[in-house]
């Protein structure tokens, strides 16, 4: 099956002392986690938009990823694609997976992280949305 992978640095910011967190071992622990309570494809169709629903995208699963060689945390989304997406395809789908980052899922996953870690109130994953990576898989 063939995957379209969406990639972006994405930050923590301690809302007390409005600080983003940089120590390696911190940054680290965070590798690997996975939000499995919502994919990004369970909202194609809101708005009344059916395009990526037609276009038979599914999954979209936000994971995150330490990278050891540059000491950055990013963001992961990963569609499952049944054939190539045309370019109108694409371009909605890559502003809908910023636009799910910055204020849908991406944000429900700093809250539930913000829950597991005990962390302080306010604090938040900063995505950098809008310099999207886009890998395609066969």
């Amino acid at each position: 099956m063939k995957k379209i992978i969406f990639s972006c640095l994405v930050e923590i910011e301690n809302g007390e002392s409005d600080s983003r967190i940089t120590d390696v071992k911190e940054l680290r622990s965070y590798d690997n986690l996975t939000y499995e309570d919502e994919l990004f494809s369970d909202y194609f169709s809101d708005g009344g938009d059916s395009t990526l629903v037609d276009a038979r995208v599914s999954g979209g699963t936000l994971s995150l990823k330490f990278d050891p060689t540059s000491n950055k945390l990013f963001a992961i989304v990963e569609y499952d694609l049944q054939r190539d997406l045309t370019e109108q395809e694409l371009e909605i789908l890559v502003d809908y997976t910023g636009g799910q980052l910055s204020d849908g899922i991406g944000g429900n996953f700093g809250e539930e992280l913000e829950q597991d870690r005990d962390w302080a109130m306010y604090t938040s994953l900063e995505y950098d949305y809008d310099n999207l990576n886009i890998e395609f898989v066969n």
